[in-house]
Formats: C-alpha cells, sequence, structure tokens
C-alpha cells in the first residue's frame, strides 16, 4: 500500500498505535460491511522500521506504529481493506503463476484494486496508484495491467506525458516509479508480490504460520456470499469490480463429466472393491494353522460383496447416433468400475431389452427402439425384480422424459447427454457436453 502520507499527517485522539488501528478496522468493517471476514482475518503483527503495511499470503499483516499513526482513522481503514483485497484476489499466488517481477506485478494488482477503492468512493493515500495514472482503462485484472506494462516498457525508464485530457501519465509505471525503484507498496506487500517481508519468517512462527489454507478459503467464500447477498437485497454501492470478483469466486469449478460420473460410480460401488466383509460359508486360509475340529475355533473368511448396477439407455426417437455412441463409451467405464457385468436396459416408453452384459460391444446390438420417450416403465422393471433388483441404476437420457414419477428404492444417477435442460428432484445428475 502507498506510504504514509507525508502532506497530511492527522493524528487521531489518543496516541496509542493499537487503538488507531482498531478503530480504523471499525471504521472499514463499517464502509465495506462484506469485507468484515476478511479484516477480522488479519493477524496484526507489529514490524517497527517497515514504513508502510504489507500482508502475507497467510493473512499475517506486517504493520509499522509510527507509519499507522500518519494516517487518519479512515485513509488507515482505506489500507486495511487495500491490504484484505491482496487476500481476496490470491495475488501472491497468482504472481508466482506467471513468474512475473514482484515490483512490477504490484503494480498492477494495486490498479486492480484501487479503482475499485475509487469507486467505492475512498481517497487513496499519496502515491495510490490508479489505471489511469498508467493510462488504462479501469475494470482490468492484474495479469491484464501487468503485460500491458510490459508492452509500455515495464516501467523502465518511462517518460511522463499528457493525455488528450492534460492529465500527466507515467508510461510503464506510476509517478515516481522508475528503473530500480519500488512499486507504491515499496516492494514490501508480501500478498502482492509474494516477496518475504522484514520479519515474515518470525512472524509466521509467532502465529503459527498464519492461517490456514482451509481458513483463507473460507474467508473468501463468506466476503463474496456477503457481497452477493447485499446485490440480491439492493443494498449499498458496491463496485462493479468487487461484485465480479464474487461472482467468480462463487462459480463452482468446471469439472469435466466423466470424472464426475467415474466418482458417484465409484462411491455407489465402493464396498465391492477389497476384502470388506466376513463369511462363515466360507472358511479363511488361515483355518489350517488353527487346525480343524472340536474346540477349534472357526475362522470366517473374508469377501467383497459385489453391487449390482443396471444401465439404461434412452433409445427413444430423439437420440441421435452420437448421443447413444457416448452412452456406450461411458457403459464400457461403468463395466470397469463395477468390476464385471451390468443389468443393461433398452428404453424409449416401453422396455425392450433387459438383460446382463460383460461389454459394451454386447450392448450394442440390445438398442432397440425408436419411438417416444417415457423411463418410467424401466423404472418399474428393475424396482420389481425382487432379488435382481439393482443397487444403483444409471439412466442415459438426453433429459427429454417428461414426469419420472416417484423415486424408487434404488440409487438413481442421471447421465444426461446433449443440451436439452433436465431437472429431476431426486438423483443424481451428471451432464455431459
Amino acid at each position: 500500500m502507498p506510504a504514509p502520507d507525508e502532506e497530511r499527517k492527522v493524528k487521531p485522539t489518543g496516541t496509542n498505535p493499537l487503538d488507531h488501528l482498531a478503530a480504523a478496522r471499525l471504521a472499514a468493517m463499517k464502509r465495506f460491511p462484506y469485507y468484515r471476514a476478511a479484516i477480522l482475518t488479519l493477524i496484526p503483527r507489529e514490524t517497527r522500521g517497515l514504513g508502510t503495511l504489507g500482508v502475507t499470503e497467510h493473512g499475517v499483516l506486517m504493520w509499522d506504529p509510527e507509519a499507522a499513526m500518519s494516517w487518519t482513522v479512515e485513509g488507515l481503514g482505506t489500507v486495511l481493506v487495500h491490504e484484505a483485497s491482496h487476500l481476496l484476489r490470491r495475488h501472491a499466488a497468482r504472481r508466482k503463476a506467471l513468474s512475473a517481477d514482484p515490483e512490477q506485478f504490484n503494480i498492477a494488482a494495486d490498479c486492480e484494486i484501487n479503482d475499485d477503492l475509487v469507486a467505492a468512493g475512498c481517497e487513496l493515500p499519496e502515491g495510490g496508484i490508479i489505471p489511469k495514472m498508467l493510462g488504462f482503462p479501469d475494470g482490468l485484472t492484474a495479469e491484464e495491467y501487468f503485460r500491458m506494462m510490459e508492452q509500455d516498457g515495464g516501467g523502465e525508464g518511462g517518460q511522463s506525458k499528457e493525455d488528450e485530457a492534460g492529465n500527466q501519465k507515467q508510461k510503464g509505471g506510476a509517478a515516481g516509479v522508475g528503473k530500480g525503484e519500488p512499486g507504491p507498496c515499496k516492494g514490501k506487500c508480501g500478498g502482492c508480490a509474494g516477496n518475504p517481508l522484514p520479519g515474515e519468517a518470525e512472524a509466521e512462527a509467532e502465529v503459527a504460520g498464519g492461517r490456514t489454507e482451509a481458513e483463507m478459503r473460507r474467508m473468501s467464500q463468506t466476503v463474496a456470499e456477503a457481497v452477493r447477498a447485499l446485490g440480491e437485497k439492493g443494498q449499498g454501492t458496491c463496485p462493479a469490480g468487487i461484485r465480479r470478483w464474487a461472482a467468480a469466486e462463487l462459480t463452482p469449478p468446471k469439472v469435466r463429466w466423466q470424472d464426475k460420473l467415474a466418482r458417484i460410480v465409484r462411491g455407489a460401488c465402493a464396498y465391492r472393491t477389497g476384502a470388506v466383509d466376513y463369511s462363515y460359508s466360507r472358511t479363511s486360509r488361515r483355518q489350517a494353522g488353527v487346525g480343524f475340529g472340536a474346540g477349534r475355533p472357526v475362522l470366517p473368511a473374508l469377501v467383497a460383496p459385489r453391487p449390482k448396477v443396471a444401465v439404461v439407455i434412452d433409445t427413444s426417437g430423439s437420440m441421435g447416433e452420437k448421443d447413444l455412441g457416448e452412452c456406450l463409451r461411458e457403459l464400457s467405464g461403468i463395466l470397469s468400475a463395477v468390476g464385471g457385468e451390468v443389468e443393461l436396459g433398452a428404453c424409449d416408453a416401453e422396455v425392450h431389452e433387459l438383460r446382463r452384459v460383460s461389454s459394451w460391444r454386447q450392448a450394442g446390438s440390445l438398442l432397440k427402439g425408436g419411438g417416444g420417450t417415457d423411463m418410467r416403465p424401466a423404472i418399474k422393471a428393475l424396482a420389481e425384480r425382487g432379488r435382481l433388483r439393482p443397487d444403483v441404476a444409471i439412466f442415459a437420457t438426453d433429459g427429454m422424459i417428461g414426469d419420472p414419477g416417484p423415486a424408487p428404492a434404488y440409487r438413481v444417477i442421471w447421465c444426461v447427454v446433449g443440451e436439452h435442460p433436465f431437472a429431476c428432484p431426486w438423483g443424481e445428475i451428471v451432464e455431459v457436453t
């Protein structure tokens, strides 16, 4: 964060730096209520002589009492929000992934944060850098700003010039930031640049390594949910950049549907693998060591129950050759996960086939149909198979099946191919895209 405001050293009532820091935290949480979890996550660690504030990627806030007292309560609160933003946006990890120069990426990260603070009505301390100072537009990511700075010369000897509005701007860097000079955070913002701060090793040891990765993820989720809740209520004026960050944070990661289907099938059939139960119908291989006959204990054998799995393929007219091919390919993976045979069904508006198969090649000749779509006959047929009723049934369909009826007594996985919307109040859904 920028160095203290040398021109306007407004000290608060009292002279206790800790009280000043506490007042700044309260001011920051009042102005940015959705940042409360992030601000409270910071672990203050007094670091005299640092000359500014910095944060490690594990949430340790390095703060210099003299520097903190040089800011107003509101100004120090803005600095705290700035440092918390480095944590929320994971700038240290992003810089390492880019293998970027720490000082230059620090400037780019400040641009990503500070334009949102200005949009929220905050007054940045002297030296605070915003994209317009570099001739860049607002609302970009740190990576985009970093690449634009590289194209403009990376801040090495950039010459100040006027833009069309007559404002001074510095090519490739902030005013006063040239070759060999630190960026706005003085090169000391560990949470941004990923560099060790003075005394950081001792600070991390003192607070048992700072926050854990789980704590950091939970904090980010809490802040993102608070931002979304504020938007849903139509309250406050949360900057667009923060709203975009929250939306991205709450968007679940894209998972390959093949991996998801394999995970669900393995979970449903987990008890098949390994020796997981005992049976007295077979004696243990160790029985010979104990002996046979009266007075000798009977050792049960370990067995692995094999689940009963059914795969029903939708063979209605809406299923094209590509969709059926996808279903057959997944059948091969299901057979591998189960480790044996599965009950294969072919159904459009009625059940045409229901027999055991051990390979996808056998299944290819059984896919009969071409009429309308209704999975209820297949669901009912499986439920009525008595001892052969499946433990789990996988229905491969394009989703155009209408009302599937009530949930059966066995577990159901819907493997939906194609692009038709599909919703079912029961069963697990895997979308094949």
